[in-house]
């Protein structure tokens, strides 16, 4: 086995801030990888998909205290047009959406 390095690591990777979009990172990732989850499960189980959304909901609502979807300036239905499965399920898009500002928001969290 041949191994080939490509790139430069860069020794003080960890000690710089980085700067997170949480707006553009949700669009870009974690909507995307719920949508494919969805997808997945539609085509494999379109029977039970219905009862996996509602039960996934419901989840997201217990973990979340506030709505931080609505109550921000996201505009999560254009955030969703192009993902097919997740456009279908625009209530467990903003329950997860809630979920996920929560997690990035640490006044919310408990100490």
């Amino acid at each position: 086995m041949e191994k080939i390095r490509t790139g430069k690591l860069n020794p003080r990777a960890l000690e710089l801030p980085i700067e997170i979009h949480p707006i553009e990172r949700a669009q870009k990732v974690t909507l995307k990888r719920l949508n494919h989850l969805l997808g997945f499960l539609s085509e494999k189980y379109p029977e039970a998909i219905q009862l996996y959304v509602v039960n996934l909901q419901s989840c997201y609502q217990s973990l979340t205290k506030s709505d931080h979807a609505n109550s921000s300036e996201i505009d999560l239905a254009s955030l969703i047009t192009d993902l097919t499965y997740l456009a279908q399920y625009p209530d467990a898009a903003t329950a997860y959406m809630n979920y996920y500002l929560e997690l990035l928001d640490p006044k919310t969290q408990d100490n």
